[in-house]
């Protein structure tokens, strides 16, 4: 038919040999017009047992394009499109097929929050990971959390616990300690007590010796690690679940811990208030001694200061001054790299002093513009650091005045503050 005068309407598909597509859209919706609802039903019908064919194996060779790329989104929702977008032969046939990207995009097709079962989460989670393509692919951070909603704890574990490092094993339990104990958001109101012998407990318990075991491993200097960084996150999920004494010392194994961001540390011993007043103050008087030293030491100062300032540590107002003091010495117009100490400065005091942290970024803004319209009149240093270290330095600005500038409103692409690049260690 294809071949003859009725076949004018279809033509081949570019992207499958040996399969058709309509010429024109128009035809596609004329045949809608011209058939009623019965016929239709008939012809769905006799898709759907068509398409069943190829997937209980009763047809052989390479199946048609048509079911690997165009039939789920005909399907909508219910049990069929878990059936067909989960079966794992047809995975197999679509990363074959050299589309392992539809692959993983046909996965968002299923119903996601409430209307998402357990079970169907876990195998979205696994199969999403097993199609990334890892050698041994990682456990999804919400599998085991999935596992004890639905109430199989020994599975919860053991997954938590095939994680590749020790810090993702902690953060894991720590996943399904907080489902146990009912307390999943951070917010939640009554946590249930976990300082018995439940399952809660021993896997708090669990949580803290993998946390400790991570936290010792790690060498003195070393960079910033995000798994490292999550042990906080964990170590007040557990307090907030009832795991107190756990959550505890899950903390103070990541405050030694220079892996750690100076601002999670502090947050850590701030929550462990008054048995770490003493390393606070210790903290605070090396960063008076580092804003002695060069461009990376008083940048470190300054971090450890703005990670004070936040968590509202005891004399966190006296601090703000001491920023503000030590960034109006800097000058910037004839000093790029005070460009980034003054964009640092002003992030310490985004929170209080909103009026001083705009007049620090204008600064900083303008002495960036001054370089980028004339170079030719900066200094040597002052060229290298343009060439070699602009990503800084725009980065540190552009967030500054993303931050200071939108109270109201979050600016597009302002997110969460990280590390910018180059600096996310010292």
């Amino acid at each position: 038919m294809l071949k003859t005068a009725w076949g004018r309407g279809l033509v081949p598909d570019d992207l499958s040999a040996g399969s058709h597509v309509f010429a024109d859209r128009e035809l596609l919706r004329t045949a809608w017009e011209k058939t009623g609802p019965d016929l239709r039903a008939e012809c769905v019908r006799r898709l759907h047992a068509w398409a069943d064919s190829w997937l209980t194996d009763e047809r052989a060779g390479t199946m048609p394009r048509y079911l690997l790329s165009y039939y789920p989104g005909l399907l909508c929702e219910g049990s069929r499109l878990e059936q067909y977008v989960l079966d794992p032969r047809r995975q197999r046939r679509l990363v074959e097929a050299g589309r392992l990207d539809e692959a993983l995009t046909q996965l968002d097709l299923l119903p996601d929050g409430e209307d998402r079962t357990p079970e169907v989460a876990a195998r979205v989670a696994l199969y999403r990971a097993v199609l990334s393509g890892r050698t041994r692919p990682a456990v999804p951070l919400e599998l085991p959390r999935l596992f004890a909603l639905a109430g199989d704890v020994a599975r919860a574990r053991q997954l938590a616990l095939s994680a590749a490092d020790d810090a993702a094993k902690a953060v894991r339990l720590v996943e399904v300690v907080s489902v146990l104990s009912g307390a999943e958001a951070p917010d939640a109101s009554e946590a249930s007590d976990t300082s018995d012998d439940s399952d809660a407990g021993e896997l708090a318990r669990a949580a803290v010796r993998w946390a400790e075991r991570a936290a010792e491993a790690t060498p003195p200097f070393a960079e910033q690690d995000d798994g490292l960084e999550e042990l906080a996150k964990a170590g007040r999920t557990l307090i907030t679940c009832g795991a107190e004494e756990a959550g505890r010392a899950a903390l103070r194994a990541v405050i030694p811990c220079e892996a750690v961001s100076w601002a999670s540390r502090v947050r850590a011993a701030q929550a462990l208030a008054p048995e770490r007043v003493e390393w606070l103050t210790e903290v605070s008087r090396y960063a008076s001694v580092l804003a002695e030293g060069g461009f990376d030491e008083q940048a470190e100062a300054l971090e450890i200061w703005g990670g004070m300032i936040k968590a509202r540590v005891p004399g966190d107002v006296a601090l703000r001054d001491v920023v503000k003091g030590s960034c109006d010495a800097l000058e910037p117009s004839t000093d790029l790299t005070h460009v980034d100490l003054v964009a640092l400065g002003a992030g310490a005091l985004t929170s209080g002093r909103r009026d001083q942290t705009r007049r620090m970024v204008k600064v900083a803004e303008q002495a960036l513009l001054d370089a980028f319209a004339a170079p030719e009149a900066l200094s040597p240093a002052d060229r290298a650091h343009l060439d070699l270290e602009l990503s800084t330095t725009h980065w540190y600005v552009s967030y500054r005045l993303c931050t200071t500038w939108t109270s109201a409103r979050k600016a597009p692409g302002c997110g969460s503050a990280r590390a910018a690049p180059g600096h996310a260690r010292r």
